[in-house]
């Protein structure tokens, strides 16, 4: 069986109540993962998708064999890395295809059979589905000046003389890109712009694969609350409704280990964010690639697709390379293992550099090599607080 019919299955209800009618003379392994995709829906009427992990478990307890349910895990495996490129549009043509398939089979069968009185039918029921296409509806002016122009709906990035540069900020389909050398303040820099937004009141989710997941959240509390970890050990109270009072409620830090862009798209369908952060993408699993040249190009193309279909704002942040290091502004080649095939899937590349007379001063040159927002690709210097893990306004 198609693995992409599963992966549809699991991404969209309506696609499962479609296919899985007519699905027969399945092999046993996939029929059980299939008969679990059925039960969950089943389970939860308002289920709009499948939650794989749920799935896992529900294929593999009803399986006494270790060998069985390694081949079922597999299968799921291959549904998570299927998932990330399964769009609207996809799942719309995986539908197309699966209607093709059936009806030139049985357009086949009544040849054979002699029986002709259907063919006519069902050839003109061939064409509508090789012929059909779906368009989507055309925006008015307004429509487009609210989406991109309207600063109520843009998300500022960083302080204001930096966020200027971007034309006042991201908006809904945007991938930024985030890159620095190791201890450069890049993820200093994605945590104030994630507490920035949360305290405007913007729902958002921060992937976390590379540090320690309760430190990132010990570093957002602190940003939040204005207070140290040391602070906040003392007070952990205070601490608290500080936080939550600047917004706290707004954030959540979602562990990956390393996580894929299926557990992403996930996570997304079930806390709806409004924007997310990964980091880092470099480390996020991708089956089938041949180095990590290959690898940050199909993470970054994913995560642009995810933006692009959730209609959200996605912040990918990744490493800079040996050619960064004591140096503040930083520009495209300075991207470990990708010079263009990570930043040719950005709307925004941000560098975060610095030398050593910008670490005595406590601060960070930021760069735009890439700025599809603004078109300044200009470079700001900034102040930072590393104790509260924020970028200072000035």
């Amino acid at each position: 069986m198609n693995p992409q019919f599963l992966a549809s299955m699991c991404v969209n209800r309506s696609i499962f109540e479609a296919i899985e009618p007519a699905l027969k003379d399945l092999d046993p392994i996939t029929a059980a993962v299939l008969s679990a995709i059925s039960e969950y829906y089943k389970r939860d009427g308002s289920a709009m998708f499948v939650d794989l992990d749920v799935l896992q478990a529900l294929v593999t307890a009803g399986m006494p064999n270790i060998k069985h349910q390694n081949e079922a895990r597999s299968i799921i495996e291959c549904i998570r890395d299927l998932v990330p490129v399964v769009s609207t549009a996809n799942v719309a043509a995986v539908v197309r295809e699966w209607k093709k398939n059936q009806l030139g089979s049985s357009i086949a069968a009544k040849l054979a059979s002699s029986n002709h009185g259907e063919v006519t039918e069902l050839m003109e029921q061939y064409l509508n589905a090789v012929d059909s296409v779906e368009l989507d509806r055309e925006p008015e002016l307004e429509e487009i000046l609210e989406h991109l122009v309207n600063p109520k709906n843009a998300l500022p990035i960083g302080p204001k003389k930096f966020n200027e540069m971007l034309d006042g900020g991201a908006h809904p389909e945007n991938h930024i890109g985030i890159f620095g050398r190791s201890n450069a303040g890049k993820s200093l820099f994605a945590i104030d712009v994630h507490c920035r937004l949360a305290r405007l009141g913007k729902r958002g989710i921060y992937f976390e694969n590379e540090d320690n997941t309760n430190s990132t959240r010990l570093r957002f509390y602190s940003n939040l609350s204005g207070m140290t970890k040391h602070e906040i050990a003392e007070r952990p109270g205070v601490a608290k409704k500080k936080a939550f009072a600047a917004g706290y409620d707004n954030v959540r830090v979602q562990a990956l280990t390393p996580g894929s862009v299926g557990e992403i798209r996930q996570a997304i369908k079930k806390w709806k964010p409004e924007f997310i952060v990964v980091n880092q993408v470099r480390n996020i699993h991708v089956g089938g690639v041949s180095g990590m040249v290959e690898k940050l190009e199909r993470v970054a193309s994913s995560m642009r697709n995810v933006a692009k279909h959730e209609g959200i704002t996605s912040f990918s942040v990744t490493q800079a390379g040996d050619s960064a290091t004591n140096k503040r502004v930083l520009d495209q080649s300075d991207i470990d293992n990708s010079k263009t095939g990570f930043p040719g899937q950005l709307d925004v590349l941000i560098g975060v550099g610095v030398d050593s007379d910008l670490e005595q001063r406590n601060k960070r040159c930021l760069s735009l090599p890439k700025n599809k927002l603004g078109g300044d690709t200009g470079d700001c210097i900034v102040s930072i607080n590393k104790h509260l893990s924020k970028i200072e306004d000035e």
